[in-house]
């Protein structure tokens, strides 16, 4: 019974995250206008900073061990001239020790702040984060290529597959 019922609220998210990303308009990447309060000392980027420059954009939860190791274990693999990497918190009621090693890399800026603040970027990127079986964070597994002009240009949502296909991606910029 807790089987099915485990299967059918991850299947309900997955219908819920797809058909909030594809009705989400393909917009510029720059138009947010709020993005939270970074965890480090330098301040929180707004991606039209980054204009000029790639940009993978995607949905970290701090206490994550399934699909959020293995997106960071992706990025931090990629090399790419001016690359930007933008983590934004979907689990603001977590601790934030440690980012799965992307927190060492320059490159890397991770937002955070209240969930009131960072659900307008969940939803503008189609990212749901739900407390799912026994209180435990669900959340939407996906990354964004957005290219120089601040334009989003790739989804992925295949955290095994995600290096490959970014590294690919990013060669056609």
């Amino acid at each position: 019974m807790v089987r099915w019922s485990v299967a059918a609220f991850a299947a309900a998210l997955l219908i819920a995250a797809l058909i909030t990303y594809l009705n989400t308009p393909r917009i510029p990447a720059d138009s947010l206008e709020y993005w939270g309060t970074e965890v480090s000392p330098r301040p929180a980027p707004y991606l039209a900073e980054f204009k000029g420059r790639p940009v993978i954009l995607t949905f970290i939860d701090p206490d994550c061990r399934d699909t959020c190791p293995m997106t960071a274990a992706a990025l931090i693999g990629l090399q790419h001239p001016d690359l930007m990497l933008v983590g934004v918190n979907v689990n603001p009621d977590a601790e934030v020790k440690d980012l799965f090693g992307l927190e060492r890399l320059p490159n890397w800026h991770f937002i955070t702040g209240e969930r009131v603040e960072l659900e307008p970027v969940w939803r503008a990127y189609g990212v749901a984060a739900l407390p799912g079986p026994g209180g435990k964070l669900e959340h939407t597994s996906g990354t964004f290529l957005i290219d120089r002009e601040g334009m989003l240009r790739v989804y992925v949502n295949d955290p095994p597959r995600l290096g490959e296909i970014l590294r690919k991606r990013l060669t056609e910029l």
